[in-house]
């Protein structure tokens, strides 16, 4: 068989990933961001909004509706050109000069989901010119105007001409900060969510925690961030110390920032004891009203199950963590959800020195608070008690006291409202309030939502800017026309050049009032002071401020309030660039692997940063030129130097350090507290690096020397194997330990038929019931002392097998069964697999076992794209799947090989392919428990659409991989164009795979049936990008073995550029040997059970189809994002 006849097809299926990513779903919902009718936060700080009315509600659901009906139209207009060579012009409306609604960017209201289709201008490595840095008009936005209205608006007015000031020194005039003489710390206590319940939350951190990190890394230069935990959050699910890289190959690239600092206090007890460090004063003086001890034992509880109310004490943090602050010129407070922009550029010299406090709001300056993501103090002792004017923290015994006695229930205090009133009051004390942050909390036409939020970080990967477009029609277009690394140009707005600022005062300071001081404390009706509803209102009427704009910043001068004009240096291509960004309402439906492409540090400028919108991040090619993006994606391949268990003999068992740190979700579940909004929590965290519940069983043999051993370049192909035994997957059967090690022994035949083409594998078994006894199994059949004859372990010899075993699982006498991702399992293995190549999706469940041939094809497959030279990446083979009927040839017996023998010349040898009477690919007719499956709306001829054209394909492929003529396909005429029909079918098939993600195929795509075997080129189509980190298993829905979304992966990889095609020669299929295998010969494949019990549901983790199909939207919106994203950076991309 010729190298080339295995890849003939998929070279001719080529064509334009622009054009591809036009041909991606179209949202039902007319922006990128939420659209749901829930609740606000309870304490939306920095927020205008107030909850949803109904009207509102109403009218809301009434223009999604409609925008669907719109949206229907679009897709099948776009599909009509898909996969073509070229692109019809876009509808006006889609163009940069068309009109539009404001704020709505590129593309109008479906941003950029449409900008696929555009014509842009060739992008330039840098602008000779910034725009806007000379002086200009003021303009500025009218009353009430957000914040990124304000700093669009306004121009650079970098005059040597002084404002006037009142109180305060001028900063116009001020330097930049001298390096070193002032350092400011942010202090974040941390307690992980609550574990109430079996299987309740796993203590970590949350899912956002990457995006505060890398974007806190970017201020090194003047801002520490000291995270103060209790210790409870396991070893392992936290970020490896850049200290241990000599040891730790993975410490570089998955560390923190080094001035993002973990600090812990000695577990719940010292926490309690630092933050009753407020009761100090009573306690000296025996004032308490309750016994010490027992006043311990009570804030200790209330802060472990509740720890949020830490918020509670930010005024005070000063004081409760003095200790750690004395090297220290300033101490404040922020919070996780916030992504950081350059703030060593935002904060001003005078800032540092001319007060005693500095807040960064959001244009929302008529109310005077101190915002919890971003204020800090000098480090005096007059800034570190300011706090004592709060009575719920001074007289904090008063409160526990109160409460125990059941007198009244602890309260959520706000420290915003008490402390900003306290401060308000001071006569001593001067206080900045400026408008240099934004926030998610505008609506679905905020570009934010639209466009995205761009993260830099630089050519050095040691930056942190945050921009997204600005309001006007056609920033988008001009978003992306800017480099990723524009803010690193001579000349940008964020050089560090000596007295420029990005903002400053202009004019004069004018004295403003707040409401009581205007209609005193019985103000008319509908006068009522009510702007900050998550505060009490006794501090309301002083916290309002009245006649001031959101182009003001505003002073507290001795306790006099001012308010002055600021301006703002204009950004290149009106692009919003500020402080830090606020993503509250985002983060409360993040899932750990939304924003997975966080975790790993852009050490080495291997990317350019990230965009940012509610459904996750994208990452961001490197900020450079085609050519050095080109040679980037030829060094990608370099990273891959083998599969894990062939290189990593010269480290002990128990290092490991061997293994990336990334964490995995593996058991997720519905959150209940809140009610609203339906997200999802994850229940048990798990890692390669977790000793206790990761256990390796077998890890294979070094056969050769040195690091790479046999198979250990670009055309190793690791075959990865999940297993999961839990009262689910063995309750159908009479004896739980026979259907066991059935299972077991089809695992083993797996790896017994890849070995043989001398190709590695990694197996990950899930032991959630009957632990011991199933271990001993395992460990007979995979561990190193099973057998004793080692010879009969030779195909475990390049195999890595493990087991998950959290300590909670339950005994045999224990009815309750816990459910488990099998996709988080899928995509545990394959992180240990470092091969370029794995071959991932085979369904033991079902019995299933690959074709003696299929290592070979694959092998070689992978061989010639690996070494070829002009060939692409991203590549995506798919493995037929199917079932026998009867038993055949396909169940002869051999010794090692329990499960029988699959193999292509007996399965082409009956002829019978195609049709039904010998085998069959509905493969659900054959199943232990064969359950109904009737859903509403379902309709299953779209996936047996696309597995009948895969059946078709793959035996066309093959019999021309089998036939003489394949020699000589493209001299013989007849063979070229068979070649070109079957590439054409190819395109065809992407095109009916990627339909899955379109709205009306929400209900095909959830009952898919058979989770898809493809064989992935991890060198994704897209230069310096990993793509398939973009598009791992959806973790939330892979619980049981029904359906859930199983073809969404394949649809994600179609979406995000991959090049779908046929692995021909290799198959995988189910026998009757190799099912009673599975099924311990207990259950028959006739019997059809309604018994919900028996038959899980694979999305069965969460019980509510809305809060599925709100995920599922997400998940279709981001890979879309990323791959009309992707397109326009390298289309527009060039040196100047």
């Amino acid at each position: 068989m010729n190298a080339g006849g295995v890849v003939g097809c998929a070279r001719i299926n080529t064509r334009r990933r622009a054009n591809k990513a036009t041909a991606l779903m179209r949202s039902d919902s007319p922006a990128q961001g939420y659209d749901k009718d829930v609740q606000p936060h309870p304490h939306p700080r920095g927020s205008h909004h107030r909850p949803l009315g109904p009207a509102t509600a109403s009218r809301l659901r009434f223009r999604r509706a409609l925008f669907a009906s719109f949206v229907s139209f679009g897709i099948i207009f776009i599909l009509l050109f898909a996969f073509t060579g070229s692109v019809p012009d876009a509808a006006p409306s889609m163009t940069e000069d068309a009109g539009g609604a404001s704020g709505q960017g590129s593309g109008g209201v479906l941003g950029w989901l449409f900008a696929g289709v555009k014509r842009r201008r060739k992008r330039r490595l840098w602008h000779p010119k910034f725009p806007g840095m000379g002086r200009r008009e003021q303009k500025y936005p009218p009353s009430g105007a957000t914040a990124e209205g304000a700093a669009a608006a306004k121009g650079d007015r970098r005059g040597n001409e002084a404002a006037s000031h009142t109180g305060v020194a001028n900063s116009a005039d001020d330097g930049a900060i001298p390096e070193g003489k002032h350092r400011i710390a942010i202090v974040i206590p941390y307690l992980p969510p609550p574990q109430t319940q079996t299987g309740g939350a796993t203590a970590a951190l949350p899912p956002y925690f990457p995006v505060f990190a890398r974007t806190a890394g970017g201020s090194a230069s003047l801002v520490d961030f000291l995270i103060f935990h209790d210790g409870s959050i396991p070893a392992h699910l936290l970020p490896p110390s850049k200290s241990s890289a000599d040891h730790d190959p993975y410490a570089e690239e998955y560390s923190l920032p080094p001035n993002v600092k973990l600090i812990d206090v000695g577990g719940i007890e010292g926490m309690t004891k630092l933050f009753l460090r407020v009761a100090d004063e009573r306690i000296k003086s025996g004032e308490l009203e309750m016994d010490e001890e027992r006043l311990t034992k009570l804030v200790g509880r209330h802060i472990r199950g509740k720890p949020y109310v830490l918020v509670e004490f930010k005024a005070a943090y000063g004081h409760i963590f003095e200790d750690y602050l004395k090297a220290y010129t300033h101490w404040g407070y922020s919070d996780f959800d916030v992504a950081f922009g350059n703030l060593p550029r935002w904060v001003s010299p005078d800032e540092l020195t001319d007060y005693d406090i500095v807040t960064y709001g959001y244009g929302d300056q008529d109310r005077a608070y101190l915002r919890g993501q971003f204020t800090f103090h000098k480090n005096t002792a007059k800034t570190r008690q300011i706090w004592r004017g709060c009575s719920f923290l001074s007289e904090i015994d008063k409160r526990f006291a109160r409460a125990a006695a059941g007198e009244e229930k602890l309260q959520f205090e706000s420290a915003e409202g008490c402390y900003s009133h306290v401060v308000l009051h001071r006569n001593d004390l001067t206080v900045k309030y400026a408008v240099k942050a934004l926030n998610d909390l505008g609506d679905e036409g905020d570009t934010a939502y639209t466009h995205g939020l761009y993260i830099g970080v630089g050519s050095n990967g040691d930056r942190s800017v945050v921009w997204k477009a600005g309001p006007n029609h056609g920033d988008g277009v001009r978003l992306r026309d800017l480099p990723l690394n524009w803010f690193e140009a001579p000349g940008s707005p964020y050089a560090d050049v000596p007295g420029q600022l990005l903002q400053r005062e202009v004019g004069k300071r004018v004295r403003i009032h707040s409401h009581r001081d205007k209609y005193g404390d019985n103000p008319p009706k509908g006068k009522e002071a009510n702007c900050m509803f998550w505060a009490p209102k006794s501090y309301q009427p002083d916290i309002c401020l009245v006649d001031v704009d959101s182009t003001d910043t505003v002073f507290l001068v001795n306790g006099i309030l001012y308010k002055q004009p600021f301006e703002q240096v204009e950004m290149p291509g009106n692009v919003v660039s500020l402080s830090f960004y606020h993503f509250m309402e985002w983060k409360r439906y993040y899932r750990p692997m939304q924003l997975a492409t966080m975790a790993r540090a852009p050490t080495d400028g291997g990317i350019g940063g990230w965009v940012l919108s509610g459904e996750g991040a994208v990452p961001l090619p490197p900020a450079s030129s085609v050519s050095s993006m080109d040679s980037r994606q030829k060094s990608l391949g370099s990273t891959w130097d083998g599969p894990a268990v062939l290189h990593r003999h010269h480290a002990s068992v128990d290092d490991r350090t061997r293994f990336p740190p990334s964490p995995f979700c593996i058991r997720s579940s519905q959150r209940k507290v809140p009610p609203r909004p339906a997200v999802a929590q994850c229940d048990y965290f798990t890692s390669w690096r977790d000793a206790e519940g990761v256990r390796i069983v077998h890890e294979g043999e070094d056969r050769t020397k040195g690091r790479h051993a046999v198979g250990g370049d670009e055309s190793t192909v690791t075959l990865v194997l999940t297993l999961e035994l839990s009262m689910t997957s063995l309750k159908p059967s009479k004896t739980d330990l026979d259907a066991a090690d059935g299972l077991l022994a089809l695992a083993e035949s797996n790896v017994q038929v890849w070995s043989q083409g001398g190709q590695p594998s990694v197996l990950v078994i899930y032991v959630g019931v009957l632990p011991d006894e199933l271990e001993i199994l395992i460990h007979e059949r995979f561990g190193a002392k099973g057998r004793k004859d080692k010879a009969n372990k030779r195909h475990l010899a390049l195999s890595l097998v493990a087991i998950i075993s959290p300590t909670n699982v339950v005994g045999k006498d224990n009815e309750k069964d816990v459910l488990v991702s099998r996709n988080a399992l899928q995509n545990f293995a394959e992180a240990a697999a470092q091969t370029r190549w794995v071959i991932a999706g085979l369904d033991l469940d079902r019995g299933l076992v690959l074709s003696t041939e299929a290592v070979g094809f694959a092998h070689r497959t992978a061989k010639f794209h690996s070494s070829v030279e002009g060939v692409k990446t991203g590549l995506a083979f798919v493995v037929p799947q199917l079932a026998a009927r009867e038993k055949s040839t396909f169940d002869e017996v051999k010794v090692e090989n329990p499960a029988g023998s699959v193999s292509l010349s007996r399965l082409l040898s009956t002829g019978m392919v195609l049709k039904d009477s010998v085998v069959t690919p509905e493969l659900s007719l054959f199943d232990c428990v064969r359950c109904s499956r009737k859903k509403r709306n379902h309709d299953p001829s779209h996936e047996k659409n696309i597995v009948r054209r895969v059946l078709e394909l793959w035996l066309k492929m093959t019999q021309n991989e089998l036939s003489e003529s394949a020699l000589a396909e493209f001299v013989i005429k007849e063979a070229f164009a068979e070649k070109e029909e079957i590439g054409r079918s190819i395109e065809e098939l992407e095109r009916a795979v990627l339909r899955l993600l379109m709205p009306k195929n929400f209900e095909s795509l959830r009952q898919w049936d058979s989770s898809p075997i493809v064989m992935l080129d991890r060198n994704g189509p897209w230069s310096g990008v990993r793509t398939f980190e973009v598009a791992p298993e959806v973790e939330e829905f892979g619980g049981g073995s029904g359906p859930c979304f199983k073809g969404l992966r394949l649809a994600h990889l179609v979406a995000l550029g991959y090049h779908l095609t046929i692995l021909p020669g290799a198959f995988a299929m189910s026998t009757t040997m190799s099912r009673e295998l599975a099924c311990a010969g207990s259950i028959k494949g006739d019997q059809v059970s309604e018994d919900a019990s028996k038959c899980a549901d694979g999305c069965s983790m969460f019980k509510s189809d809305v809060f599925l199909e709100d995920m599922a939207y997400d998940e279709r919106i981001r890979a879309a994002k990323a791959a009309v994203l992707w397109s326009e950076l390298e289309s527009t991309m060039h040196v100047s």
